[in-house]
């Protein structure tokens, strides 16, 4: 399984969650990558885990550049 296969998972209709079953050499590393930006682009620090804060503020930002009146908020 690939992360894209994660991505590509659907929950069903009539349950609220789905359970992954992950291999014991991958539940050590980490997931989501924290990213640091530089004059081009980004910088990917596998080291590092991506913080929810961090998503959020980047999704709330992309509303209000994507012209939405209210801010997005992540549920």
């Amino acid at each position: 399984m690939s992360v894209q296969d994660i991505f590509n998972l659907k929950v069903l209709v009539h349950r609220d969650m789905l359970y992954i079953k992950w291999k014991d050499k991958v539940l050590d590393r980490l997931f989501f990558c924290d990213v640091s930006y530089i004059t081009r682009g980004g910088n990917v620090i596998k080291e590092k885990a991506f913080l929810y804060a961090k998503y959020r503020d980047i999704f709330i930002r992309l509303g209000l550049i994507a012209g939405f009146k209210e801010a997005l908020e992540l549920y």
